[in-house]
């Protein structure tokens, strides 16, 4: 009988035997231990180790046969899985009808007898058998045939083992959200791939470090279901593009590598950044709603920018960095490592450098590197000084200063944000307390802050500390600030607002927000985004928002402060729509506290 009925769990039986991830994997000791001690028990030539797949056996082990598998009708195991026994006996396979016209027994190899003791997972499904067989009649014992009952028991264990220590080992390798590769296994390919060049002068390897834009934004919106949800499909994407030979690798929360093994020409790397371009640009789908996906990928090759694994990931990230300081959506290539000499010591660190001296300069004791500019804000109608917004900056003496772009998302990535916030708010109080004015003055304060228990009494030592008067302090906070938990948020403003300070919702228009924000939630002030008053050259229809936030603002009382005003133009209609005040370079760029004062210092004379 060469096809028997299959077992009722047969989906079942397959899915588990899939799951040890053992089939077409070469011999192992382990295993061949088996077979040779069985036919050595039995005194058999031929033992075997025998997996039935859907439509084969495949031998794990084959003692004494040389075949790796046979179509599935013609194992003998087959009749075990149906009839479920502990050990199939086949004394004589001629006197058999189940066997007695199968081409092994008919042909070669001649098995006269066959016994096989079920291969059994964890729940108890049948796998295959490990088996002895012979060319001439056998009769064992029950001693005998529970020996290798016994031996099967421990072929199946030595399964579970390996499959346990492969998925440690693929645990150990890869990133368990995306299945992608980790930092540890990129390294090491890196390490493989630069040592295969040799000394070839036709091929390179390249690595891509990508970094999500705005990927906060998602984690904030659709929370960590959402974001992780938009990991996944990234993932997806970026594997789509490669090549076999090609390895993708999840670095951090929203970085992303790829190795890129026997590059013809740099243009062939930045030929393949393009199209990782491509694959993220439609819109993932997270909770039914459209999202939009860009990235900046930063791009170093071997051995053209760099010899060794940690000099070709240094100038990537400086890469990347660049390319989200220089516009985001992005691809960039430093010119060779010299290149990247000239523009490290100009001042472009990349993202673990500064995160390291982030975490350097607010965790510890050492002196702050960071400096406030102030942009002054000034009254619409007549031009005067209303107050001064405090932006932190970074100089570096004899270096490049970093801007906002290039440390302010390494903190709001690594929770170093809150510390940051904090040094602010104290420092632009106590600057202001020591002015000879009781102009108001507003400080940026971030979503992770806003959240913490602990933000009401940080805000009221700050003030205590310094002697600033609560009226004097606005805090600015974004719409991302309102998605998570609206309830706890109006309860934090209430409290802050009962201190006697001003909240303000600062680039409103720019995220996911609506004009209900301004009803739903106390704010004082609303700072319009500085993209509608960029657009207000342009059109109509940019005038019309902003002309609908600008009267909404009225009747509910709310100040309107114009963001970004760069233009005579844009000032005038601002004016004329009624706006309470406006901020930008025409009317005074961010400056030192010295300049800042001199605004409203009593004229000499």
């Amino acid at each position: 009988m060469l096809d028997a009925t299959l077992p009722a769990c047969e989906d079942r039986r397959l899915a588990a035997l899939h799951a040890l991830d053992i089939l077409d994997t070469p011999p192992e000791e382990r295993f061949d231990i088996f077979t040779r001690i069985a036919a050595g028990v039995f005194g058999m030539p031929i033992s075997l180790i025998s997996l039935i797949d859907a439509d084969r056996q495949w031998f794990k082990s084959a003692h004494g046969l040389d075949l790796r598998e046979t179509p599935r009708g013609l194992a003998f195991g087959n009749e075990g899985l149906v009839e479920g026994e502990d050990v199939l006996l086949v004394p004589d396979t001629t006197r058999d009808e189940r066997f007695q016209d199968n081409p092994m027994v008919t042909g070669e190899p001649g098995i006269r007898f066959f016994a096989g003791a079920p291969i059994r997972d964890v729940s108890g499904l049948s796998l295959g058998t490990l088996c002895v067989m012979d060319r001439v009649p056998r009769l064992p014992g029950r001693a005998a045939l529970g020996m290798l009952k016994d031996l099967a028991t421990g072929v199946s264990s030595a399964m579970q083992l390996n499959a346990a220590l492969r998925r440690m080992g693929t645990m150990a390798a890869t990133d368990p959200l995306t299945g992608l590769a980790n930092r540890h296994t990129l390294e090491q390919t890196l390490k493989l791939a630069i040592g295969a060049l040799g000394s070839r002068s036709d091929a390179a390897v390249g690595l891509l470090l990508i970094d999500l834009d705005r990927f906060k934004e998602i984690n904030e919106l659709f929370g960590h279901a959402g974001g992780d949800a938009a990991l996944r499909e990234v993932g997806r994407r970026i594997r789509s593009v490669l090549r076999d030979a090609d390895l993708a690798a999840r670095l951090g929360e929203d970085e992303f590598a790829v190795v890129i093994r026997d590059l013809s020409s740099p243009a062939q790397a930045l030929a393949i950044a393009g199209r990782l371009h491509g694959a993220l640009a439609a819109p993932c789908m997270i909770d039914g709603m459209p999202v939009a996906l860009r990235c900046s990928i930063g791009v170093a090759l071997a051995p053209f920018d760099a010899i060794e694994p940690a000099g070709l990931l240094r100038i990537a990230d400086a890469a990347l960095y660049r390319a989200k300081r220089t516009g985001r959506g992005r691809t960039l290539r430093l010119a060779g490592a010299h290149l990247l000499g000239r523009d490290t010591a100009k001042g472009l660190p990349g993202r673990q450098d500064i995160e390291a001296a982030l975490r350097a300069s607010l965790t510890g004791d050492a002196p702050k590197p960071f400096v406030l500019a102030w942009q002054p804000i000034f009254h619409s109608n007549d031009g005067t000084l209303m107050a001064a917004e405090a932006l932190v900056r970074w100089p570096r003496p004899r270096r490049a200063p970093l801007v906002p772009d290039d440390f302010i998302p390494v903190a709001e990535a690594t929770g170093l944000i809150t510390h940051l916030d904090r040094w602010v708010l104290r420092t632009a109080c106590a600057a202001a307390a020591s002015w000879d004015s009781d102009l108001p003055i507003s400080i940026n304060m971030s979503a992770a802050n806003f959240y913490l228990t602990d933000l009401l009494p940080i805000v009221m030592s700050a003030l205590a500390e310094s002697g600033l008067s609560p009226d004097r302090l606005e805090i600015e906070v974004t719409e991302t600030v309102l998605l998570q938990d609206p309830d706890g948020v109006r309860q934090q403003i209430d409290r802050l607002r009962g201190l006697g300070l001003r909240i303000a919702l600062d680039d409103f228009g720019g995220g996911h927000g609506t004009l209900g924000y301004l009803n739903a939630f106390p704010f004082d002030t609303v700072k319009i985004d500085r993209a509608f008053i960029r657009q207000l050259d342009s059109g109509e229809r940019a005038e019309a928002v902003v002309r609908a936030i600008i009267q909404l603002g009225q009747a509910l009382s709310i100040r309107t402060v114009a963001e970004g005003v760069e233009t005579q133009a844009q000032l005038d209609f601002l004016t004329a729509a009624g706006a309470t005040a406006v901020q930008g370079f025409l009317l005074g760029a961010p400056m030192p506290e010295a300049r800042l004062t001199a605004l409203f210092a009593p004229p000499l004379g």
